[in-house]
C-alpha cells in the first residue's frame, strides 16, 4: 500500500446543483479509500456550494474549494496546485465514474505508469455505447502507440486517463485559460509529448453523460475558431516531431470542427460570415468542381471549391473575424 494519498480526482463544477452529488457519489464509492476529491465550485450561483458542504461533512476525502467564476481551465489549474495524490484524475460534475476505475487503482498500487489510458461509456439521451481505444493493447504499450491514438485525434478527453502528478508538475503543465474549446486535447498533447510508459486498461471506467445543452460543446461561439485554430497548430507540431505527419491526416478533422462552429454558431455567424464567405469565395469557383464526399451543405461547397483545407480557412477566417 502507498504511504501517500495514492489519486487526487479533480471535479470542476459550476451550478452543477443536479449532477454533483451523482458524480461525487459515484467517486466515493470507489474500494481505493486513499483518495482525495477536489471539487472547485467555480462561482456556481444556484445551490452547488450548499450541497457541496453537506457533501463535504458525510465524506471528509471530498475537499470544497469555492472561486469566483473563471472558467473550468482556471479551476483545474487551482485544483493541481492543491492536489497531494502520486496520481490526478479528472471528471466532469454531470458525469460518473464507474466500478471498473476499482481496477486502474489497484494497477496503480501495484506498479507506477507515467499514464494510464481507459475506455468510456458515451450516454446520449439514455442511449448507451461503449468507446475502445484503435492504436492500444491492453496492458502495458510502447508510447507510440500512444503517440498514434494521438495523433489521430482520439485523445481528447481528460477523463478516462489517469496523470502522474510529478511530471505536471515538474513540466509546469497547465490547462489553458483562454481556450474555451479544445483545451483537453491540448494538455493532453503536451502531457503525452512527457510519456515514457503507459498502460491501457481496456474497460469502460467513466460515463460521459451527453445531455448537458449549455455545455460548450453544444454552444458555439465565434471566439472558437481561434481555440481550434490554436489546436491545429498543436497537433501538426505533435505529428511532426513524432514522425507521422505523413501518416496520419487532421485536415479533415479540424475543418469539420471549424464548421461547424461557422455553420451553428450562436453568434449567427452564419449570417455575417458564412455569407460573405460563400459569396466572395465559393460562388465564383463552384460551377465545375466535382463532388467528393456526401457531407452537409457547407462542406459539399468547400470540397467543390477545393477550400477543405485548414490553411486556406485559416487566411479566410482571419480576413473575416481578425483572428491573431
Amino acid at each position: 500500500m502507498f504511504n501517500v494519498m495514492l489519486v487526487s480526482f479533480i471535479v470542476p463544477v459550476y451550478n452543477g446543483e443536479k449532477t454533483i452529488e451523482r458524480c461525487l457519489s459515484s467517486i466515493c464509492n470507489l474500494r481505493e479509500k486513499n483518495i482525495e476529491i477536489i471539487v472547485v465550485n467555480d462561482g456556481s450561483t444556484d445551490c452547488t456550494k450548499d450541497i457541496l458542504e453537506n457533501l463535504a461533512q458525510a465524506d471528509k476525502r471530498i475537499k470544497v474549494v469555492n472561486i469566483p467564476n473563471g472558467g473550468v481551465s482556471n479551476a483545474r489549474n487551482i485544483a493541481l496546485k492543491l492536489a497531494k495524490g502520486e496520481y490526478v484524475a479528472f471528471s466532469d460534475c454531470d458525469d460518473i465514474v464507474l466500478n471498473d476505475y476499482n481496477g486502474v487503482l489497484e494497477i496503480l498500487e501495484r506498479q507506477a505508469f507515467d499514464i494510464i489510458v481507459c475506455d468510456y461509456v458515451h450516454n446520449k439521451e439514455t442511449i448507451r455505447e461503449d468507446f475502445y481505444r484503435k492504436k492500444l493493447q491492453a496492458g502495458d504499450n510502447d508510447c507510440q502507440f500512444l503517440y498514434e491514438e494521438a495523433a489521430i485525434g482520439q485523445f481528447n478527453s481528460i477523463w478516462c486517463n489517469v496523470y502522474r502528478r510529478d511530471l505536471i508538475e515538474q513540466n509546469n503543465l497547465k490547462f489553458d485559460p483562454e481556450m474555451k474549446m479544445g483545451e483537453d486535447a491540448k494538455f493532453n498533447l503536451d502531457y503525452v509529448d512527457l510519456c515514457k510508459s503507459c498502460y491501457y486498461y481496456n474497460k469502460p471506467v467513466y460515463e460521459y453523460i451527453d445531455d448537458n445543452s449549455t455545455s460548450a460543446m453544444h454552444s458555439y461561439k465565434a471566439s472558437y475558431l481561434k481555440d481550434h485554430i490554436v489546436l491545429y497548430d498543436r497537433q501538426l507540431d505533435f505529428l511532426n516531431k513524432h514522425q507521422l505527419s505523413k501518416g496520419f491526416e487532421i485536415d479533415d478533422y479540424m475543418v469539420s470542427r471549424i464548421f461547424g462552429v461557422l455553420y451553428y454558431s450562436k453568434d449567427k455567424i452564419e449570417d455575417t460570415i458564412i455569407l460573405k464567405f460563400e459569396k466572395s469565395v465559393l460562388f465564383e469557383k463552384i460551377k465545375n468542381a466535382k463532388l467528393r464526399q456526401n457531407k452537409s451543405r457547407i462542406k459539399k461547397m468547400l470540397i467543390k471549391s477545393g477550400l477543405y483545407k485548414v490553411d486556406v480557412m485559416r487566411n479566410l477566417i482571419v480576413r473575416f473575424i481578425s483572428i491573431k
